[in-house]
C-alpha cells in the first residue's frame, strides 16, 4: 500500500512538471529540448501507471495509460478544496510552484556567512538510477529556507541533517553519490513542513573535498549538525582539517532500542549501519512516510510522503532493496535515527552567551 501511495505521488510530480512545460512558461513547446522533456515525462508516467494498476492484474496499453494520466492532470488543474480529503495528492492543494530552488552553495556574503542564491549554472539530479551522461555534480535544492526569529537567529535544534557519504572520488564507477537531507523538526515557532525534508544536497562532484565543503556549508546555513554513516567517505577527516567538527553529531546512543546500541560507545562521530539497524530503519521510514500530518489548524491532513518533491527519492523508495545503491534512502534512514535521538531535545531560542552579555553592559549607572 505504501508503494502504491509513493507511485501516485510520483505521477503527480511528473504530471505537474509536464503541465508547466505544456503551458509555455519554460519556453515554446516547439523547442526540441522542451518537447523531448514532455515526452520523457509521458513515458515515465506510463511506466508508473502500468506498475500502479498491475496489482489489480489489469493489462493496460498506452492508450489506457494516457487516459489515466489525462484524468489525473484534469484533477490537478481543479485543485481540491482544503475541506476535502487530499491525502492522495497532498501539496497539490497548496503548492505555488513545483520546482524547488536550485542554489549555488559556493556563495558567502561580506560577513563570510553562507548565502544561497538561485543559479542556472547548477543542475539537481532528478533521475534514479543515474543515466549515462547525467551531470553528477548535483546541486543544493531548497524547499524552505531556515526559519529565523526576531533576533535573526535559527532556534537551537530546529534542523538536522541525515547524510550518506560515498566512498571514493568520481574516478570510481560504483554509481554511488553523496546524499544529504535537511529535516525540520516539529517546533512551536514555524508550523510548516515540521518533521519533513526542507532541503537537500545530492551529488558527486570531482572530489570529496568539494562535496564536503558544500555539505558543511549547508549545515552552517541551517544552523544544525550532521548525522552520517561513518564507515566510508571523508566527513570526519574534512571536519578535522578545516576545524568544523562542531557541525558533526556524536554517535547516537539509541537509548530506546537496547538491542541496537553499540557495545562500546565512546561517542565518536557518525553512525555505523548494521543489518539490525537497517531492519529497524526501514520501519522508521515506513512509519514516517505513512504518518498523517497537518501544518495549520483547520487544514486537511496529508500523508508525509506527499510532502516529498524529489522524484528520484520517490523512485528509490519504490525500488529499495539491500543490494543496490539507494543513497537518498540511506540518508533518510540516518535522519530517522537522528530524529529519534533528538526526541526529548526541545527546539529552543538560541541564548546569547553570558560572556557576551557581561562585556556589553554599561560600566556605570
Amino acid at each position: 500500500a505504501i508503494k502504491q501511495a509513493l507511485r501516485r505521488r510520483l505521477i503527480a510530480i511528473y504530471a505537474r512538471r509536464q503541465m508547466v512545460l505544456e503551458s509555455g512558461l519554460r519556453g515554446k513547446i516547439t523547442r526540441s529540448d522542451i518537447s523531448t522533456q514532455i515526452m520523457k515525462y509521458q513515458e515515465q508516467m506510463r511506466a508508473i501507471v502500468k506498475d500502479l494498476l498491475a496489482v489489480k492484474k489489469v493489462v493496460i496499453d498506452y492508450t489506457e495509460a494516457d487516459t489515466y494520466i489525462l484524468q489525473l492532470k484534469q484533477k490537478l488543474k481543479k485543485r481540491p478544496k482544503f475541506d476535502e480529503e487530499i491525502t492522495n495528492w497532498a501539496l497539490d492543494a497548496i503548492e505555488t510552484e513545483e520546482d524547488a530552488v536550485l542554489s549555488d552553495a559556493n556563495m558567502r556574503d561580506e560577513d563570510q556567512k553562507v548565502k544561497f542564491v538561485p543559479s542556472t549554472d547548477v543542475s539537481a539530479i532528478w533521475d534514479f538510477p543515474l543515466r549515462k551522461g547525467n551531470d553528477e555534480n548535483g546541486a543544493v535544492t531548497i524547499l524552505e529556507a531556515p526559519f529565523r526569529d526576531l533576533d535573526n537567529s535559527i532556534p537551537r535544534g530546529m534542523y538536522c541533517i541525515g547524510h550518506d557519504p560515498y566512498a571514493i572520488d568520481k574516478s570510481s564507477t560504483s554509481g554511488s553519490i553523496g546524499a544529504a537531507l535537511v529535516i525540520k523538526r516539529t517546533n512551536n515557532f514555524s508550523p510548516t513542513l515540521n518533521h519533513c525534508i526542507v532541503a537537500s544536497y545530492i551529488g558527486r562532484p570531482n572530489n570529496q573535498d568539494e562535496y564536503n565543503r558544500n555539505l558543511f556549508m549547508l549545515a552552517e546555513y541551517y544552523g544544525c549538525k550532521i548525522g552520517f554513516e561513518n564507515d566510508r567517505g571523508d566527513t570526519i577527516g574534512y571536519g578535522k582539517r578545516f576545524k568544523l567538527l562542531h557541525y558533526l553529531e556524536e554517535e547516537f546512543e539509541m537509548l530506546d532500542k537496547r538491542e541496537l546500541q553499540s557495545r562500546r560507545v565512546n561517542r565518536p562521530y557518525g553512525m555505523h549501519m548494521t543489518e539490525a539497524r537497517k531492519n529497524q530503519g526501514e520501519i522508521y521510514i515506513r512509519d514516517w512516510l505513512n504518518e498523517a500530518v497537518r501544518f495549520e489548524e483547520g487544514e486537511a491532513t496529508m500523508l508525509r510522503l506527499n510532502t516529498i518533491l524529489d522524484p528520484a527519492l520517490l523512485q528509490e523508495l519504490i525500488k529499495f532493496n539491500r543490494d543496490g545503491n539507494f543513497d537518498r534512502v540511506m540518508a533518510l534512514m540516518i535522519a530517522m535515527y537522528y530524529l529519534k535521538e533528538l526526541h526529548n531535545a526541545q527546539v529552543a531560542p538560541r541564548r546569547k552567551s553570558a560572556h557576551a552579555d557581561f562585556f556589553s553592559r554599561d560600566l556605570f549607572i
